[in-house]
């Protein structure tokens, strides 16, 4: 068994997430109202973000930084876990190469466990598409290794 890891990006519907045991890791913006995370589509407030944003608000998003994931995947690690990290494209964002930067460093601290990152070359469902294929996968008994090798070759 391992845990499946994404960011807000995969836009899958929170009772999936839960149900499915996957965890986030949120993508930041900000705009008038300060910094805000987008942890999930139930409190994501689409309407006042793209609001602000035609009132002629600026709004800038940011690549969620590596110690953001060392954050989040270290208590799995601590717990015996191994994780998989589906990542919106790096094409898009640097948050894949944060991510890459933090498994490093965790594998260091964590030889034992592996920690693999999936660059999705894609965002939105079709990066939720892949997380949902990890989790058919997962449930089918296969590997992260396998897991990796398929979501890989897609």
């Amino acid at each position: 068994m391992f845990r499946i890891v994404t960011d807000t990006s995969a836009n899958l519907p929170t009772d999936y997430l839960l149900s499915e045991q996957i965890t986030i890791i949120p993508y930041t913006f900000q705009s008038g109202k300060g910094e805000q995370s987008c942890m999930d589509l139930a409190t994501f407030d689409a309407k006042d973000f793209y609001t602000q944003m035609r009132s002629g608000v600026k709004v800038t998003t940011s690549q969620i930084p590596p110690q953001r994931y060392i954050d989040v995947l270290t208590p799995m690690l601590e717990a015996g876990e191994d994780v998989l990290f589906v990542s919106m494209s790096s094409g898009i964002s640097g948050s894949y190469a944060s991510s890459k930067i933090a498994a490093n460093q965790l594998s260091e601290e964590f030889p034992e466990r592996k920690i693999l990152t999936v660059d999705t070359y894609s965002a939105s469902l079709a990066e939720g598409i892949a997380v949902m294929r990890a989790v058919e996968c997962r449930e089918k008994g296969m590997t992260i290794d396998e897991t990796y090798t398929l979501l890989r070759a897609l």
